[in-house]
C-alpha cells in the first residue's frame, strides 16, 4: 500500500466537516464521506466507486444526486474536496489490487481515470510537482509484457487486374471519411463490388452543424454539401500527408508489408475517386444524421440486405431494429475483451498486439453477434517520429493506420463467405469483456510511444 495515500485520506478525514444525507436515492457526497472514513470496502461500495469513476471517464462530471439506475438528477457538477477524496480513495484500490497481485495491464482503465480525475482536482495532493502525482505516473512508465496470443498474420488480399469485378450481395451504407475510403478500396483490390452504395451527405456542417446550402435547389444543394463534407472530414489526414509526409510514409510501409495491401490500394483510397467506380448503383440521400426519418423509411423499404456500415456516428434504434438491413461493422479491438473508445491503442498497451473484430451492430456499444476477431501484430512505425507532438501522432494513427487495421478483417471477412446476411456468429455475452473510455492525454501519449519505437 502507498503510504503517500494513506497519508493524504487521513488528511482529508481530518479536515472535511461531516455531512448529513440529502436525497433518499444516490447521494454522492455523502457516500464519499461515509467511504472515506470506512476501513474496509464492500461490494456494494467498489460497485458504487465503479460508477462514479465511470462517469468522470466518458463526460469528466459527476453530479451530487442520481437515482438509483445512476440517471443523472438535476444540480451542478461536485467539485472539490469530493473530487480529490473519489481520486484518493480510487488510487488506494488500484495499490490494495496491485498489492493482492494484479497485474499492470489490469490497473491501465482505472489509472486512465486517476489521470482525468487529477486534472478536474485543484487539491494540492494532486498538484503537478505532488509525490502523489508522481508517483501514480511512475506506474504508467512501463509498458505491460504482452501476453501468449495467437497473432493472425494477414494474407494479401489485393487481386489488381481482376478481368471483371464480382458483384456480391453486399451494400455499402457510406460516410465520407478515411474508412469508408480504405473499405471501397479494399473491396476493388478483391475484385468485389457492393450491390450498391447509400452514399450519406450531411445536410448540416460537421464542424459547426449549420444547415449547408439551405436555399440551393436540390440538384445543387447535394454535391455542394458532399463537398464541403469531404474537405472537412479529411482535413486533418491530408493536413498531416503535406506536413508530416515522412510520418505518413512511415505508416503507409508498414502497412503495406504487415497488413498485405498494395502500395496502388493504399493510394487509391487517397484520391477521392467517384462512387461509380466502386458500385454501379450510388444512391446519395441528404441528411441530417444516421437518425433521419427519411433514411430509416428508405432502408426500411429494402428486401434483405446486408449493410457495410462505414461511420457517421451512433447507429439509433429505428435502423437497427429493421428486420430486413444487417449492418456489418469492423471495431479496432477483440470482442468480447476489448469494447468502446480509443481500442485500438488499449490493444496494443494491454496486450502488446493489435486486434479487430468484424460484427454484426445491435443496441449497446460494440456488443452485436461477432463473425471474426482477430490478434494481429503491433504496430512498430519508423521510430524517428516518436518525439513528435502526441496530437499528430494520434490523427495519423487514427486516419492511417485505424482504416487499414479495420479493412484487413473486413478482407478476411469478405473472403471467408459468400453470402453476407446470415453469416455464422457468436452471440455476445454483455457481461464479458470490459468497456474502455477515451484515454487520457497521458495515458495516449505512452500507447502512442510504444507504436513509434523499435
Amino acid at each position: 500500500m502507498s503510504n503517500l495515500v494513506e497519508q493524504a485520506i487521513l488528511e482529508q478525514r481530518q479536515q472535511i466537516s461531516p455531512v448529513e444525507k440529502q436525497y433518499s436515492d444516490i447521494d454522492v457526497v455523502f457516500e464519499l464521506h461515509r467511504l472515506l472514513h470506512a476501513e474496509s470496502l464492500s461490494e456494494e461500495d467498489d460497485d458504487f466507486l465503479d460508477q462514479a469513476m465511470r462517469r468522470i471517464d466518458i463526460a469528466n462530471r459527476l453530479f451530487p444526486h442520481y437515482t438509483n439506475d445512476w440517471q443523472k438528477q438535476p444540480g451542478d457538477p461536485i467539485g472539490d474536496p469530493w473530487l480529490c477524496v473519489l481520486a484518493l480513495l480510487a488510487y488506494r484500490r488500484v495499490c490494495t489490487q496491485r498489492d493482492a497481485g494484479a497485474n499492470d495491464a489490469s490497473l491501465l482503465k482505472p489509472l486512465n481515470f486517476l489521470l482525468k480525475c487529477m486534472d478536474l482536482t485543484d487539491s494540492e495532493h494532486f498538484a503537478e510537482s505532488s509525490p502523489l502525482r508522481q508517483e501514480i505516473h511512475s506506474h504508467l512508465d512501463t509498458a505491460p509484457a504482452a501476453g501468449a496470443l495467437e497473432i493472425f498474420r494477414p494474407r494479401a488480399g489485393d487481386r489488381a487486374g481482376a478481368a471483371k469485378p464480382r458483384e456480391i450481395d453486399l451494400a455499402v451504407l457510406f460516410y465520407e471519411g478515411p474508412i469508408a475510403r480504405a473499405y471501397l478500396e479494399t473491396l476493388k483490390s478483391m475484385g468485389l463490388k457492393p450491390t450498391r452504395i447509400i452514399n450519406l451527405i450531411a445536410s448540416r456542417d460537421i464542424a459547426t452543424k449549420k444547415p449547408v446550402g439551405r436555399w440551393m435547389p436540390g440538384a445543387m444543394r447535394r454535391p455542394y454539401a458532399a463537398s464541403i463534407q469531404q474537405r472537412k472530414i479529411h482535413y486533418w489526414p491530408d493536413q498531416i500527408r503535406r506536413s508530416s509526409p515522412g510520418l505518413f510514409s512511415a505508416i503507409s510501409d508498414w502497412v503495406s508489408s504487415n497488413l498485405g495491401f498494395e502500395r496502388s490500394t493504399l493510394e487509391g483510397a487517397l484520391q477521392m475517386t467517384p462512387l461509380t467506380t466502386y458500385s454501379d448503383r450510388v444512391d446519395e440521400r441528404l441528411v441530417t444524421g444516421l437518425n433521419d426519418p427519411e433514411l430509416s423509411e428508405s432502408l426500411a423499404a429494402m428486401p434483405d440486405t446486408a449493410m457495410l456500415f462505414t461511420g457517421g456516428g451512433i447507429v439509433p434504434k429505428s435502423i437497427l431494429d429493421i428486420p430486413s438491413i444487417r449492418l456489418l461493422h469492423v471495431h479496432p479491438g477483440f470482442l468480447p475483451d476489448i469494447r468502446g473508445a480509443d481500442c485500438m491503442l488499449w490493444s496494443v498497451l494491454l496486450t502488446g498486439a493489435a486486434s479487430a473484430s468484424s460484427f454484426y451492430l445491435a443496441p449497446g456499444i460494440d456488443t452485436g453477434d461477432i463473425v471474426m476477431a482477430k490478434w494481429l501484430p503491433a504496430p512498430r512505425f519508423a521510430a524517428d517520429w516518436a518525439n513528435s507532438p502526441t496530437k499528430t501522432l494520434y490523427r495519423a494513427v487514427c486516419s492511417w493506420y485505424d482504416p487499414w487495421l479495420r479493412a484487413s478483417v473486413l478482407r478476411e471477412t469478405l473472403a471467408a463467405h459468400d453470402h453476407y446476411f446470415s453469416m455464422p456468429s457468436i452471440e455476445q455475452n454483455e457481461t464479458s469483456g470490459t468497456q474502455f473510455h477515451f484515454m487520457h492525454d497521458k495515458m495516449r501519449q505512452s500507447a502512442l510511444k510504444s507504436l513509434f519505437r523499435q
